[in-house]
């Protein structure tokens, strides 16, 4: 069971300047929110207000962690709201791992591809062939035939793993080298068993830029949320994917808003362009897949600007 807020009505205050579906966002007690927020709405000012309005209802900022997809963005939190833990999901997975298993050098697939050869090239076992593929796909990049390899690869060591987590943690341990998308599944896959060190642990997760996340990243933050069970507020725009190249997938998002279990928030006043141009970015809007369910038609709002 994850927590709703409870407010403290004599200190919980918003921002006047915030739009009626930002200050619904901000405020909500719910204790799983989707804020779907469409280009110029204000995405940063409502993560900024919801920290705010948290710290102001007596939640402790260490109950806090905000995660956002750059450590530039990262770093900003933390100079303006001083006390949360404000981090990148990649850093969050590899505190909680190398806290845990410590001794192993973060390397590139390439490396650590290379090393298992070294150490078990010659090996007879099966599940250790399988795991040498699944190794090897994570080295190789999309080519004329379009097969996308470390898509494939993320698949097929996600399988390996799963089926003998503590073999192939054996197996990082033995050769003493671990990567990100290791550490990744592995933390996945121990979530529940891992020691989790104070910063990595809340009461309310925030996200920002959700659309840039992978698949798996989504289904680490749900089992991240379900094991600390705390309070999951995450904001994004499905249209707006810079990622692909490293598997961000905003239909994650389409699977959220269809799940009938989470508050859905919708922000589509924008406060940088004039209708003219807006109209013209909606029909753009009504033709991309990934908006089917925001269904996002932005609004310019000329008298107002973004706090």
């Amino acid at each position: 069971e994850k927590p709703n807020l409870v407010v403290n009505q004599n200190t919980a205050k918003t921002n006047p300047r915030l739009s009626t579906n930002q200050r619904n966002a901000v405020t909500t007690k719910g204790p799983l929110s989707l804020i779907e927020a469409g280009a110029g709405t204000g995405k940063s000012s409502v993560i900024s207000n919801r920290i705010k309005y948290l710290t102001d209802s007596d939640v402790n900022p260490k109950d806090i962690l905000i995660l956002s997809f750059t450590n530039a963005a990262a770093d900003h939190i933390k100079e303006i709201h001083p006390g949360v833990h404000s981090m990148t999901i990649n850093t969050l997975v590899n505190t909680i791992y190398s806290s845990d298993q410590p001794g192993q050098s973060i390397v590139s697939d390439k490396t650590f591809y290379n090393t298992l050869l070294i150490n078990y090239k010659d090996t007879a076992n099966d599940y250790m062939k399988r795991f040498i593929k699944a190794a090897r796909y994570l080295t190789m990049r999309p080519d004329e035939t379009g097969i996308n390899y470390l898509d494939e690869g993320f698949k097929l060591m996600s399988n390996v793993i799963r089926e003998k987590p503590n073999v192939a943690l054996k197996i990082c341990q033995t050769l003493g080298q671990v990567t990100l998308n290791m550490q990744m599944l592995l933390t996945y896959q121990y979530l529940d068993k891992f020691s989790l060190p104070d910063i990595t642990q809340c009461k309310y997760l925030l996200v920002d830029e959700v659309q840039d996340n992978s698949i798996f990243d989504f289904m680490f933050l749900l089992k991240y949320t379900l094991t600390q069970k705390c309070n999951f507020f995450i904001v994004g725009d499905a249209s707006q994917t810079l990622y692909a190249f490293r598997n961000a997938n905003p239909r994650a998002m389409n699977v959220l808003e269809s799940s009938n279990v989470f508050d859905i928030f919708k922000l589509d006043i924008n406060f940088r362009s004039r209708q003219e141009i807006l109209s013209y970015a909606n029909v753009l809007l009504n033709q991309t897949e990934s908006n089917i369910f925001a269904k996002i038609q932005l609004q310019a709002n000329n008298l107002r600007k973004p706090t």
